[in-house]
């Protein structure tokens, strides 16, 4: 079948603007784009990099997806808003990029039509006529993070640099809490330069001597000041308030954790759903693309998890990293296998299995 003229033309503008000649992925990725259903009618006008980036971010999943047909559906979304030049439906964009994992690892699949009853969003094929089913989450942590962030502004708010004479720091595993955040409130007007109160592990103020006010603003301040039970490299939240031009200059730092039900939220609801169907092993399969450092936080919660969820045979992360260019794409991924699983996963079917964190690499660029 012969393109049509405005699709002869939105090829050509798109290569126009291409700033390096395609790898042969490259090529596949851009010939998928290209075969979504309508796109022709799209008219981009200035093609800049974040819309390029998009063109090959969208025609990479859908060219390692290739030609299936129940994948009719999620093209026909995605044209209608590329047209519209809107944010793709985050829901859609998360089932896609499992759908071209699953097709790099080599299973056989099919989205599953939408109906009232639940059911997966994703069934596989395996051998002996086995079918694994597969749910698709996307954590949105938005909302999660707004009220942490609240939290902390609102202690910021009461808590003033020059209500005393000193430094304060306080930690939080989550600052979103009411309860903890007026308990430490209460502590940091009592203590004094050099005391230290905690709720283990919930939260932690420390009075600081002022002439420490440098350590307290450095990068070492939660390595100094924090508790034992502060994680040294696990996401938080900051706020520091101090004093401009006064004789002296207290600072107030505030800092609380992402916290942890954050991450396993979305999982939690998955596995007690019943989008599972009796007698097929069932994988949970989470876009954590808005989740700092998800890969490593996950783990210990998952093991707790994995003991009560013998229906669950595993949950795969995943985060594109798609950063804005035509040259390289990536995802990154890990595959947590239930040990306590009544079925199991099939140990080759989706990539390393071994609940480490692992990337698939794309070279769009010739």
């Amino acid at each position: 079948m012969q393109n049509s003229p405005r699709l002869d033309l939105l090829s050509k503008q798109i290569r126009a603007a291409v700033p390096n000649s395609l790898s042969q992925t490259g090529e596949e990725a851009l010939a998928a784009f290209l075969a979504l259903p309508g796109v022709d009618a799209w008219i981009p006008g200035k093609l800049l990099l974040g819309e390029l980036s998009e063109i090959f971010d969208i025609g990479l999943a859908l060219a390692l997806i290739g030609n299936n047909p129940s994948a009719d559906r999620h093209k026909l979304e995605i044209s209608r808003a590329v047209q519209q030049k809107e944010t793709l439906p985050r829901s859609l964009w998360s089932e896609v990029q499992v759908g071209a994992l699953l097709s790099k690892w080599g299973a056989e699949f099919s989205f599953i039509k939408r109906t009232t009853s639940p059911t997966p969003d994703i069934e596989v094929k395996l051998e002996g006529g086995l079918i694994l089913d597969v749910e698709v989450a996307c954590a949105e942590m938005r909302l999660a993070q707004t009220k942490a962030k609240d939290g902390l502004e609102a202690l910021a708010g009461a808590l003033r640099a020059g209500d005393v004479s000193w430094n304060i720091a306080c930690y939080f595993a989550d600052a979103s809490k009411d309860t903890e955040l007026r308990e430490a409130f209460d502590a940091a007007l009592t203590l004094r330069p050099g005391e230290f109160k905690q709720q283990s592990p919930r939260w932690a103020v420390r009075a600081i001597p002022l002439d420490q006010r440098d350590e307290v603003v450095g990068p070492k301040m939660a390595q100094l000041f924090g508790p034992d039970w502060w994680p040294s490299d696990a996401p938080n939240f900051l706020i520091n308030s101090t004093i401009i031009g006064g004789p002296t200059s207290p600072v107030v730092c505030l800092r609380s954790l992402v916290p942890q039900v954050l991450y396993t939220n979305p999982i939690e609801r998955k596995a007690t759903s019943g989008q599972n169907r009796r007698g097929h092993p069932y994988l949970i399969a989470l876009d954590v693309d808005k989740m700092p450092r998800a890969h490593g936080r996950i783990i210990d919660s998952l093991n707790d998890y994995f003991i009560k969820w013998d229906h669950v045979s595993g949950v795969l992360l995943f985060e594109q990293r798609f950063w804005i260019g035509v040259e390289d794409k990536k995802w990154i991924y890990s595959v947590h296998v239930n040990p306590h699983a009544l079925l199991s996963l099939p140990p080759d079917l989706l990539g390393i299995a071994n609940g480490k964190q692992h990337s698939l690499e794309f070279s769009l660029a010739g």
